[in-house]
Formats: C-alpha cells, sequence, structure tokens
C-alpha cells in the first residue's frame, strides 16, 4: 500500500503525519489506514499563521526524492505524467485543453520533488499549535511549483490577497524555484479547478466565482478562450 509506506518515510523525515496503526481491505476490496487523531480541521484558517504551512510545503519538497518508495520520472515525462494524473478527461473539455497545452511548452523543467498533490488548508488538522498534514493519496514525484501553485490558488480565491501573498513570500523564503515560470503553474492551477468544478460543484464562497473571472481576464492572453 504506497500511502503506508509514503506515510512511514514522512515519519522518518519529521513531517507532520499520522501515525498508521493498521493497514487493510474492507468488504469491497477498498484499502484502509487506520491511523492516529491529530487534531481538528482549521475552523478559521485565517487565524492560524499560514507561514507555518509554506514552511511545511518547502519541507517536503526538500525532502530525498531518492529515499522514497515513489516513481522518479524522467525530466522529459514530468508534465505529461503531471497533465495525465491532475487533469481526468482533461481531451472533453477542448477550451481547458487547448489552454494547458498552451501552457506547458513554456515552462522551463526543473528538478523534480516529493509533492503532496492535494496541499490545501483543508488537508491539515491541528491540535493547538501543533500541525498535522492529511491525505497523500496523491503524493508522487514531481514538479514542486505546481503543488505550490495549487496550494497558492485555492488560498487566493477561498481566503484573501494578503493571506495568499504571505504564504507565497513565506514559501519562497524558504525555497527558492523558478519564479519566471511560476505563474503558469498558477494558470495550470486555475484549470484544474475549473476542471474539477465542472464534474463535481467545487465549494463556493459568495466572491469565489468573482476570483476565478478575474484570474481569467488577468490571464487573457493564455486563458481568454476559457468558457467559465
Amino acid at each position: 500500500m504506497k500511502q503506508l509506506s509514503v506515510l512511514q518515510h514522512l515519519r522518518e523525515f519529521g513531517v507532520p503525519v499520522s501515525e498508521v496503526y493498521g493497514c487493510g481491505y474492507d468488504d469491497v476490496g477498498s484499502p484502509i489506514l487506520v491511523t492516529s487523531f491529530d487534531g481538528r480541521p482549521l475552523a478559521d484558517s485565517e487565524g492560524h499563521d499560514v507561514a507555518v504551512f509554506a514552511k511545511l510545503l518547502a519541507q517536503i519538497h526538500r525532502l530525498p526524492a531518492n529515499r522514497f518508495p515513489l516513481e522518479i520520472p524522467d525530466k522529459a515525462t514530468v508534465f505529461d505524467r503531471l497533465i495525465h494524473y491532475f487533469f481526468p478527461s482533461l481531451s472533453l473539455h477542448p477550451d481547458l485543453q487547448e489552454a494547458v497545452h498552451s501552457i506547458v511548452p513554456r515552462i522551463t523543467p526543473m528538478d523534480v520533488s516529493v509533492i503532496h498533490g492535494d496541499f490545501n488548508l483543508g488537508n491539515i488538522v491541528h491540535q493547538g499549535e501543533r500541525y498535522c498534514i492529511l491525505d497523500w493519496t496523491n503524493a508522487q514525484v514531481s514538479d514542486g511549483r505546481y503543488d505550490l501553485a495549487w496550494a497558492a490558488f485555492l488560498i487566493k480565491i477561498y481566503m484573501n490577497d494578503n493571506v495568499y501573498h504571505k504564504f507565497k513570500e513565506s514559501y519562497f523564503h524558504e525555497r527558492s524555484m523558478g519564479s519566471i515560470d511560476y505563474p503558469l503553474f498558477e494558470m495550470l492551477g486555475f484549470l484544474r479547478w475549473l476542471l474539477l468544478h465542472r464534474m463535481a460543484n467545487l465549494p463556493m464562497k459568495e466572491d469565489t466565482f468573482a476570483k476565478i473571472k478575474r484570474f481569467r481576464d488577468e490571464n487573457k492572453s493564455i486563458l481568454g478562450g476559457v468558457v467559465l
């Protein structure tokens, strides 16, 4: 069970994750992990210091990928794998597919790292100021800029600009990366959010749609053909 092994390795490297007490399968053959209780959801995310979460993400991206039970892709295949995994049924949405295929060739490849795959404040629980990162289902070795951009984009549309900027700045203080290409990854985050929203109607706050529309309009040279 991949997630069990990943969690064990993460704990060895000091990443705050749940302790696994047991694993197995349910009556229909789905895998089950029994883990420790590590706290409650961030009921009021703005009451917590997002710089701490940014540091946790940077810690993950600094882990030695070759020490994990995860396949390390060739640099030439990183983006093909990333798009295949995080953009299911993309071909059914021609406007999104065209935008994705416009973005990827513009990105300069970087060294890969361990990524969480769905790092967001909903996957963090706490007991006071002790935090724990949940849901490592999507963990893999890929481009850390995507992991950061997905987390930052969700903060951008569900929280406020101050929290968004503090999260990014805190991360870049911990770990530098290709800042020139980084905005392209937030565009991928926008496209993934819209794809998932079409498939499952993601949560919407009162101002979420307005933020989505503004992001598209601010990047209309690439995203102008995307239908909301």
